[in-house]
């Protein structure tokens, strides 16, 4: 009989919440996350509200040099990755950490650090004003490296890029290579933050957001009159092992994973 994977760990970071708890208790709570738009100027757009995360206290406690290397996505998969992994005591264990996979998704990636470089650049006439960090901060793997480099992790390090269903395909990827035992732990997650001019803009021009001024009834996806969606930022981890391994050290599964699949309509 196959091995069974499991869940030991997860971290959660939205508008709700920096904390899985935080948010999933702001849920229970019936909390509306969207708020006007701070990071920048939505005069011009019909749209003027997203969910962003509010990072200040956490960006607060880092170093400085850290924040200057990191998209928003990066920090949010910090963030979430950090709670999951504190949660399993994973990197206390003993496991070799060229056995643990980062497995993470982002359908934009660095795309915030990818419109600011592009404002520098118009703004100055220089095409060098973006940095020598701007290179690394637009990529879309850049929130796994950052991971694995934050966390010592030596194992592979894949990211997933399908849209909306990214993070979900990186739960099939760590699945996959946990079953051919390629690893032994996988990290497995995604973040997004896309609330940037340049992606606002885009959705805009598709007429898929809603422009009504009301945060609270802006969305509403089972209703009858739902005209649209918002933007967010946020980002989500799992930690998957072996059951067998996660009872040898004694941590309790949260959630037994008991199979997947991926498909796409091949429509449009």
């Amino acid at each position: 009989m196959p091995e069974r994977i499991v869940v030991t760990g997860i971290g959660a970071v939205s508008a709700l919440g920096l904390t899985a708890d935080e948010t999933f208790l702001a849920l229970r709570q019936n909390l509306c996350g969207f708020k006007p738009i701070s990071g920048f100027n939505t005069n011009k757009y019909p749209v003027h509200f997203a969910a962003e995360v509010n990072r200040d206290s956490w960006m607060s406690q880092q170093p400085k040099l850290l924040l200057k290397r990191l998209d928003a996505s990066a920090m949010l998969a910090l963030m979430a990755s950090d709670e999951a992994l504190q949660q399993t005591g994973i990197l206390q264990a003993g496991i070799p950490t060229q056995r643990i996979g980062i497995f993470w998704a982002s359908g934009n990636g660095g795309i915030q650090s990818l419109d600011a470089g592009w404002q520098k650049i118009q703004e100055s006439g220089n095409p060098l004003a973006v940095g020598p960090f701007f290179q690394a901060n637009v990529l879309a793997d850049q929130a796994a490296a950052r991971i694995a480099a934050q966390f010592g992790i030596q194992g592979p390090v894949i990211t997933t890029v399908s849209a909306c269903a990214s993070g979900n395909a990186s739960i099939l990827t760590a699945l996959a290579y946990l079953k051919m035992n390629l690893i032994d732990v996988a990290i497995a997650g995604g973040s997004e933050a896309a609330v940037s001019p340049s992606v606002l803009a885009g959705f805009c021009a598709m007429k898929a957001l809603s422009t009504n001024d009301n945060a609270r009834n802006a969305v509403i996806p089972f209703g009858n009159e739902r005209k649209g969606f918002l933007p967010g930022e946020g980002a989500a981890c799992l930690i998957l092992e072996r059951e067998n391994q996660a009872e040898a050290r004694n941590q309790k599964p949260l959630a037994l994973v008991s199979g997947v699949s991926l498909l796409n309509e091949a429509g449009h």
